[in-house]
């Protein structure tokens, strides 16, 4: 199946939007890197069950954050 314009012209926007993205975070750098958004951010503790299993099995040397990430969010 052949791609059309318009599934181009899809793709590629996907791809700048893509591009635009903060690689830390993964929010738009144009929001998060403005000036104005200092302090409009938050960030909350998450676990992953299925990572903390398979990093518990794994059993590295550190063995204490297994499963553990940072997601940000916008302060309210």
């Amino acid at each position: 199946m052949a791609w059309t314009e318009a599934d181009r012209t899809v793709a590629l926007a996907w791809q700048t939007e893509q591009e635009l993205l903060c690689s830390g975070c993964g929010h738009p750098t144009d929001e998060t890197m403005d000036a104005k958004a200092e302090g409009e951010y938050e960030v909350h503790r998450v676990k992953c069950h299925a990572c903390a299993a398979r990093d518990n099995r794994a059993r590295d040397a550190q063995g204490s954050n297994y499963g553990i990430y940072y997601r940000t969010a916008k302060a309210r």
